[in-house]
């Protein structure tokens, strides 16, 4: 008697088509000896510009997590870029005398830093935290999960600072909720 040697399934099983967690557009599998590959389909009026501005989209959370932890550990490694390192993470121009911080263009650094680091944040949470949340409340349209996720980005970021601004009291000002006595000698940084 010949031994019974079963024949593998030569027909592929394709997985079912998933989008990506983010919220930028669909995409398509194929699976090719066991790969599964990803694709983005591709536009045919679509150029250079708005294939790299796509692209910026689409990474945004990655990209800005690279551009802070390449600043911080360029900071942290090499003591001698220290001197330009430090102007993305603290206020330029401190005038000890009157204990304020004037105007100038190192101001831009610490500006871009912190573009980079709210574009990455917003970002994450969007894609991460609100838009599952979403999906899990029972939103499925992408346009409602976005809307959704933009929303409650709006109601976290307003909420942190209105809530900063609100608290924060002018020193040496005994009368918080004096709204006038906030102004004077503003700004108070």
């Amino acid at each position: 008697m010949e031994p019974q040697v079963e024949k593998p399934n030569t027909s592929a099983v394709r997985p079912p088509v998933k989008s990506r967690s983010s919220m930028n557009g669909p995409l398509y599998m194929q699976t090719s000896k066991n790969k599964v590959l990803v694709r983005r389909v591709k536009r045919k009026d679509e150029g250079p510009m708005r294939a790299l501005a796509r692209w910026f989209l689409e990474n945004q959370t990655g990209l800005s997590f690279n551009l802070i932890t390449l600043i911080f550990l360029t900071h942290i490694c090499l003591p001698k870029a220290r001197p330009h390192t430090s102007k993305f993470f603290t206020l330029s121009y401190y005038n000890p005398e009157s204990g304020k911080y004037a105007i100038g263009s190192n101001d831009y650094h610490f500006i871009s830093f912190c573009i980079v680091l709210f574009t990455g944040l917003r970002a994450f949470l969007m894609e991460q935290l609100l838009a599952p949340l979403a999906r899990q409340w029972g939103i499925s349209k992408r346009k409602d999960i976005t809307r959704f996720s933009e929303q409650a980005w709006m109601l976290v970021y307003y909420s942190v600072f209105w809530t900063l601004g609100t608290v924060r009291k002018p020193p040496n000002t005994p009368q918080t909720w004096k709204l006038a006595i906030h102004h004077t000698a503003y700004p108070f940084v």
